[in-house]
C-alpha cells in the first residue's frame, strides 16, 4: 500500500474505532465520539471499552477484535504501556492507521522515549501508519471527521473552507482555529500531529498539496522532520500554485553548543531554516496575526504579479498612513497614467486627489456608479498590481459600497483588499462570505498585499533552475586528506580550497627555525608569519600571528615570538611549525564558510570578514548547490553591500570574483560531504577586475 493510500485511511476514514472511549462527552476519551456524532460523520464509529455496553448512545465493544467490521482508523486513548499491545491487536484486525492521543512518550523522559521507539519499530515493521503519540488529532471538514479532543470544537462551529491549518503545538492548533473562525476563515483540515513519531508535518503538507479542497496550507511550526519530503512537497505546491505559509518559532540559540569556527557562531540554526524555506518555496511569517492575514489573502485565490499598489481612500490622511505602510513592507505606490488621473479628476471633487494614493472623499461614496467607476479605473491601470480600498464607518452606505466592491472583484483578476475601520458585524460577515480580504487596520492590509507579492516573487525564484558550471570537483578533491577526522591545519585547508579553484595567498610552510632560515632569502618581503596547527584555531588570540615581517632577521624573531607564545599557552605539543605568506594589499574583508544542519543539509554563509564578523552580524546564507545567480543574490542581500558595490569614495569591488568563491565552496561541499565546517576568513576582495584572495582557511572533516 502506498504512503498516500495509507494517508487516506488516516485522514479520510470511512470508519473509526476509539480505544479508551468514555461515556463522559467532555472528557478526552469522550470528545472525539461526541464531535463525530454532533458534526455528522457519516461513517461507522466503534467505541471500545470493556466497562460499557453503550457509549454516548452507540454500541460499545470490549476489545479491538470484537468490532464488527475492520476500521480504517483506530484512535487510542489508553495508558502508555498498553499501546504496543493495542497496535498488535490493530494489526491483527487489519486496521492500517492508528492515531495515539495518549501522552507519556518521548516528551516525558527516557522511559517514554523507549516506549515510543518500540512503537515506531513495530509500526514500521508492519507497515502501519501512526499519528502521534501525544497528539490532539485532526479534523477533515469535508467528511466531518472530528478525530480530536480540542476544545475549539465545543463552540459548535465546524467552519469549512479551503485552508489547511497544521500546528506542531496541540494547544495552539485549537486556539488558532477558534481565532480564525472569528475572522471568517474556513478550513479543509485542522491537524496537530504531536510527537510525529512516524507521520510528520511534512507528510501532512504533502497530503494537503494533493487535496483538491485545499488551496493554501498554513503551518505553526516548531521544527522540521523529514526535510527531503517537505522540500519535495513544497516544490509540488509551487507547481500547483498552492501557497505554504509557515510561522516558524524557536529562533533563540540559547542552550545550543557554539561551533568552533567563526562561521558556526555566526550562523544560527534559525538562519538555515529560513534559507531552507525560501529555497523550498515556503513563505515564512513571524506572528499569529501574520498567519491570519495569510489565510485571508490566500483563501481568495487571486495572485499579485508585482508590488505596485493602487490605493483608493475616502481620506487623504488614511492615504498617507497607507503610503508609509507601503514603504515599510517594500511595496510601491506607482504613478497612475495620465488617462487614469484624468478620468478620476472628472469624477471626484476638486478637494480630492486623482494621484496615488487616490482621495475620493466621502462625497463620491454616496453614489454606486461613481464609486464603482473610480475603483474600476484604478484597477484597470496597467501600473497597478493590486487595489487597496480604505473605508471607515459609513454603514448607512454599505449597500452601494459592498455592491461596487463585489462587482469589481468579479471583473478583475487583480487582488482587491479592503480596510474598513469600525465595520459592523454585518459588514464583516459579508466580506467573509465573499472571501474578499477585509482588514480593520491599514498597516495589516498593506502587509496582506505584500504577502501576495512575496509569494509570487518566491515562486518565480524557486522555479528558476540552478545553472551549474559544469565542473565536477569530485575527481580533483576526492582523495585529499581522505580519512582524517578533525580539523585540517591552515596549509592543508588552503590546499583543499585551492584545488576547488579558490585563489589563496600562496603560502610556504616551515616546520622549524632551520627550515625557515633556509627559505628566508627566497621570500618576497614583507610577509605574514602564523602558527601552523590543527588544534590552534584562533591564532591571533594566543599571539600566533606576526604581520609585516620585513627581512630575514625579523622573520626569525617572529618565529621565536610565536613559539614562545604557543608554549606560554600550554600548546607546545600542538605546534606544527609556521606558515609564511606574502603580505597582500588591503582589500574589503569578507568571510565565506559553511553551516551544516543534520536535517536540512549544508549552507554557504557569506558575511563581513576579519575580526569584525561576530560584532557586525551581517551575514546571509544559502543551501547548496549554489550557482552564480544565487551567489550574487547573496551578496546583494548583505546590509553592508554598499562597501562592495561602491559608495561615494569607495570603489566598486570585484563582485564576480567573490561570487566565484561562493560557487566554488558550494561545489567543494557537494563533492566532499565529509566537510563538516569551513571558514575562509578573511577574503580580501579588490576593486572590480582585480580579483579576490583567501588569506586564511579552516576546514573540519568528519569520517
Amino acid at each position: 500500500m502506498s504512503n498516500q493510500q495509507l494517508m487516506k485511511h488516516l485522514m479520510a476514514p470511512d470508519s473509526i474505532a476509539v480505544l479508551g472511549a468514555s461515556n463522559r462527552p467532555e472528557s478526552i476519551g469522550g470528545r472525539p465520539i461526541k464531535f463525530l456524532k454532533d458534526y455528522g460523520f457519516k461513517g461507522a464509529v466503534y467505541p471500545i471499552n470493556p466497562k460499557y455496553e453503550t457509549i454516548q448512545g452507540l454500541p460499545c465493544y470490549k476489545d479491538i477484535s470484537s468490532i464488527p467490521q475492520k476500521a480504517d482508523l483506530l484512535i487510542i486513548i489508553t495508558k502508555p504501556n498498553s499501546i504496543l499491545q493495542a497496535m498488535r491487536d490493530a494489526k491483527a484486525r487489519k486496521i492500517p492507521a492508528v492515531m495515539i492521543i495518549t501522552s507519556g512518550f518521548s516528551e516525558s523522559g527516557d522511559d517514554g522515549k523507549k516506549l515510543e521507539e518500540a512503537l515506531v519499530t513495530y509500526a514500521r515493521d508492519n507497515e502501519m501508519l501512526v499519528m502521534g503519540p501525544n497528539c490532539q488529532g485532526f479534523v477533515n471538514f469535508d467528511k466531518k471527521v472530528t478525530a480530536t479532543f480540542t476544545g475549539a470544537l465545543s463552540r459548535g462551529n465546524l467552519q469549512q473552507g479551503n485552508i489547511c491549518l497544521i500546528s506542531q503545538s496541540g494547544a495552539m492548533s485549537g486556539m488558532l482555529y477558534a481565532m480564525a473562525v472569528d475572522l471568517g476563515i474556513g478550513f479543509s483540515y485542522l491537524i496537530s500531529g504531536g510527537n510525529e513519531s512516524i507521520v510528520t508535518t511534512s507528510h501532512f503538507i504533502d497530503y494537503a498539496v494533493d487535496d483538491d479542497r485545499t488551496d493554501a496550507i498554513c503551518v505553526y511550526m516548531e521544527g522540521i522532520k523529514d526535510a527531503p519530503l517537505l522540500k519535495a512537497a513544497a516544490r509540488k505546491a509551487v507547481e500547483q500554485d498552492k501557497p505554504i505559509v509557515a510561522m516558524k518559532v524557536g529562533k533563540s540559540e540559547a542552550g545550543s553548543k557554539a561551533a568552533s569556527s567563526h562561521t558556526g557562531a555566526l550562523a544560527s540554526s534559525d538562519a538555515i531554516v529560513d534559507s531552507f524555506m525560501k529555497q523550498s518555496g515556503i513563505l515564512r511569517v513571524e506572528t499569529t496575526d501574520d498567519l491570519f492575514d495569510a489565510m485571508k489573502v490566500f483563501s481568495n485565490g487571486k495572485r499579485s504579479d508585482g508590488n505596485r499598489i493602487g490605493v483608493v481612500s475616502i481620506s487623504g490622511g488614511a492615504g498617507v498612513v497607507m503610503a508609509d505602510a507601503c514603504e515599510k513592507y517594500q511595496m510601491t505606490l506607482p504613478k497612475l497614467s495620465g488617462e487614469t488621473e484624468k478620468e478620476l479628476s472628472a469624477n471626484i471633487p476638486a478637494f480630492g486627489s486623482p494621484h496615488n494614493p487616490v482621495d475620493l472623499t466621502a462625497q463620491v461614496l454616496t453614489a454606486y456608479e461613481k464609486f464603482y467607476h473610480c475603483i474600476e479605473t484604478v484597477a484597470a491601470d496597467e501600473s497597478v498590481d493590486a487595489v487597496v480600498i480604505f473605508i471607515g464607518l459609513l454603514e448607512h452606505l454599505k449597500d452601494n459600497l459592498l455592491k461596487a466592491i463585489e462587482d469589481l472583484n468579479a471583473v478583475t483578476q487583480k487582488p482587491i483588499l479592503v480596510t474598513w475601520l469600525a465595520a459592523t458585524p454585518e459588514i464583516k460577515s459579508w466580506f467573509y462570505e465573499k472571501k474578499i480580504p477585509l482588514f480593520e487596520d491599514s498597516d495589516r492590509c498593506i502587509f496582506g498585499a505584500s504577502l501576495l507579492w512575496r509569494y509570487t516573487a518566491l515562486k518565480r525564484e524557486v522555479m528558476l533552475p540552478i545553472e551549474r558550471t559544469g565542473d565536477d570537483l569530485t575527481a580533483s578533491v576526492h582523495e585529499m586528506y581522505k580519512g582524517i577526522n578533525g580539523f585540517l591545519n591552515e596549509w592543508d585547508s588552503k590546499q583543499m580550497i585551492a584545488a576547488a579553484g579558490v585563489m589563496t595567498d600562496s603560502p610556504i610552510v616551515a616546520a622549524d627555525a632551520a627550515a625557515l632560515a633556509s627559505i628566508a632569502e627566497k621570500l618576497n618581503y614583507p610577509v605574514a608569519v602564523k602558527v601552523l596547527s590543527q588544534s590552534i584555531l584562533h591564532k591571533s588570540d594566543i599571539g600566533g600571528v606576526v604581520l609585516n615581517v620585513g627581512d630575514k632577521t625579523a622573520l626569525l624573531n617572529a618565529y621565536t615570538s610565536i613559539l614562545d607564545n604557543v608554549e606560554a599557552n600550554g600548546l607546545a605539543s600542538a605546534f606544527e611549525g609556521v606558515i609564511v605568506s606574502p603580505m597582500r594589499p588591503k582589500g574589503t574583508e569578507m568571510i565565506v564558510g559553511i553551516k551544516k544542519d543534520p536535517h536540512l543539509g549544508t549552507a554557504v554563509v557569506l558575511g563581513m570578514g576579519g575580526t569584525m564578523v561576530e560584532i557586525l552580524k551581517d551575514s546571509v546564507m544559502q543551501l547548496i548547490p549554489i550557482d552564480k545567480r544565487n551567489a550574487v543574490k547573496m551578496i546583494d542581500s548583505l546590509k553592508s553591500r554598499k562597501m562592495l558595490y561602491g559608495y561615494r569614495d569607495i570603489a566598486r569591488k570585484d563582485i564576480d570574483a567573490l561570487a566565484a568563491i561562493i560557487v566554488r565552496v558550494s561545489d567543494l561541499c557537494m563533492a566532499r560531504p565529509d566537510i563538516q565546517e569551513m571558514d575562509i576568513n578573511p577574503i580580501f576582495v579588490y576593486d572590480e577586475g582585480q580579483g579576490a584572495v583567501a588569506l586564511d582557511a579552516l576546514i573540519k572533516l568528519e569520517v
